[in-house]
């Protein structure tokens, strides 16, 4: 919380028309290719949004879920992204 009450309010990005729609074809195209469950589409869809948000901003996207971002990828291989993982033992 601490984090967030020191970032700029002029700072934060909010996904645009264009990243809603683009963003709910390409997770709408996976859901169905990759078979990924109901309870799942929502987090792809929030990934996709992220990725297409991050784009527009001309920003890095920093996360953990390799195998959604490297899905996404495919269709916006423009993006500039950093993946990571945990360390073993790091909680």
């Amino acid at each position: 919380m601490d984090t967030l009450a020191r970032m700029a309010p002029s700072r934060i990005v909010t996904p645009s028309a264009d990243a809603w729609t683009e963003g709910a074809l390409i997770a709408g195209i996976l859901a169905r290719t990759q078979g990924y469950a109901r309870a799942d589409r929502r987090g792809l869809l929030n990934d996709a949004l992220m990725l297409l948000t991050a784009i527009e901003a001309g920003a890095t996207l920093i996360s953990r879920k390799v195998r959604d971002m490297d899905l996404l990828l495919r269709f916006r291989p423009d993006a500039q992204v950093l993946l990571y993982d945990r360390m073993p033992g790091v909680g």
